[in-house]
């Protein structure tokens, strides 16, 4: 049996446009204890306050969460989180990533952007052996993180048609809840979807800024970098360093798949 837990990124920022992306984490039943274990053991080392939840997007700031938590920390507790990814072995994935995501119209509500990318990447995950029928091998728990936007029913049944032409079962109903230190599949989702999400914000930034970037470097080599510039300079290079980052942290994980 597979758990697929859900969770989804974006920014609705622009004025023309909205950014919207799913990530979906799905994890065998067999490695799932071990992966949750594994959760709350770096937790604990990260010695983080439990009364707390921890998310992705605290992960570059010292006061949000768990105050007593440095930054450093925080980000080496992301890389621990991905490494839960791997199998005992390290030579195989215990999980398995896939996300998407889209550039949608300002008219498009945040309901037909979830379900238009959710049934695109449940359409492409992997079709298994009719044969894991017999034995449960083929049923599949979707948990959401939790969105009122959705409607459960519709999405159930729609997903379970999609599901059933790739050879899975859909226990139940798609389960939509409130994440916490408790649900730590749909923690691990979250923490995917923000890094990629982060990723993103600052190539887009970075890119747009790669002169301005050079220029500035340029004046600090040649000493003639006003107070302000230097200002600039280093808010432009948090930028870059959040950046590379990101995908150090992603690159971590063992298997990571972009649905097109």
């Amino acid at each position: 049996m597979r758990l697929l837990f859900v969770d989804e990124f974006k920014d609705c920022s622009n004025k023309e446009y909205n950014f919207y992306g799913l990530v979906f984490a799905v994890i065998n039943n067999s490695s799932y204890a071990r992966f949750k274990n594994g959760f709350y053991q770096k937790l604990h080392k990260l010695g983080w306050d439990v009364n707390k939840e921890i998310k992705g997007r605290f992960s570059y700031s010292a006061k949000k969460g768990d105050p007593n938590i440095s930054v450093e920390d925080r980000l080496k507790f992301a890389e621990d989180l991905f490494e839960l990814s791997y199998s005992d072995s390290k030579k195989s994935a215990s999980a398995h990533i896939y996300h998407t995501w889209g550039v949608f119209e300002k008219t498009i509500s945040e309901k037909e952007m979830y379900t238009t990318l959710f049934y695109k990447i449940l359409n492409k995950l992997p079709k298994l052996s009719t044969a894991g029928h017999k034995n449960g091998k083929n049923n599949i728990i979707i948990f959401l993180d939790n969105n009122d936007v959705l409607d459960i029913k519709t999405l159930s049944r729609e997903s379970a048609k999609i599901l059933k032409t790739r050879n899975y079962f859909l226990i139940e109903r798609c389960i939509n809840f409130d994440s916490g230190n408790d649900t730590p599949g749909i923690i691990f989702a979250d923490f995917i979807a923000y890094f990629i999400d982060n990723f993103f914000k600052t190539y887009k930034f970075n890119k747009e800024n790669k002169e301005q970037i050079a220029e500035l470097k340029s004046k600090l080599h040649n000493d003639t970098l006003t107070e302000s510039e230097y200002g600039k300079l280093k808010t432009l290079i948090v930028s870059l360093e959040k950046e590379i980052t990101s995908n150090k942290l992603l690159s971590v994980i063992k298997s990571i798949k972009f649905i097109k």
